[in-house]
């Protein structure tokens, strides 16, 4: 994968999905509550790549759930690291069923027909793009409890660090061959 080079601000995704949660209408009757921070909180990263990662979470949040209780988005960071999470207290899903999550065209319940736009793709991208900005999806359940999807990213300036020592290592590496 390439790492994306420009500047992402996450707050503004997440009002900008906040939005269209709003002006859509879901076939479920779930409600959702999103907390974002004040302070400006930017990655690395493609801003309509992440915009499709954390709607396409929410989505299936909101759409899978059937709780009374809403839907909980937030987006915090602890100790320079960012964690966007979303938690439900719907159906949950089974410990067995968790890897195949992110597995293509993967879908828990096979019997409800593909025309209603639930592919099994939806959570394949989402780990392919976070891959790509250096991020972590974790996955948790109980069933009859709910679930919570969360993603963690490095801070930026670690990342960058990184970036760079893996450069110089590589440039150093070079330098060495071409003089040997």
């Amino acid at each position: 994968y390439i790492p994306p080079e420009g500047k992402a601000n996450l707050n503004e995704i997440l009002k900008n999905i906040r939005q269209i949660c709003n002006e859509r209408k879901f076939v479920s009757k779930t409600k959702y509550n999103f907390s974002i921070p004040k302070r400006k909180t930017e990655i690395i990263g493609d801003e309509s790549e992440l915009e499709q990662v954390f709607f396409n979470i929410i989505e299936n949040a909101i759409t899978h759930s059937q709780s009374k209780k809403p839907v909980q988005i937030k987006l915090m960071t602890k100790l320079n690291t960012i964690v966007f999470l979303v938690q439900d207290f719907g159906i949950g899903i089974s410990n067995q069923n968790i890897p195949m999550l992110t597995k293509r065209f993967y879908r828990i319940d096979n019997s409800r027909p593909r025309d209603t736009g639930h592919t099994g793709l939806g959570l394949s991208i989402v780990k392919h793009i976070l891959n790509r900005h250096n991020a972590q999806l974790n996955i948790q359940s109980e069933i009859n409890k709910g679930s919570i999807f969360s993603i963690i990213y490095l801070p930026a300036s670690v990342f960058a660090l990184a970036i760079e020592l893996f450069f110089m290592e590589s440039i150093t590496r070079l330098i060495i061959a071409l003089i040997m």
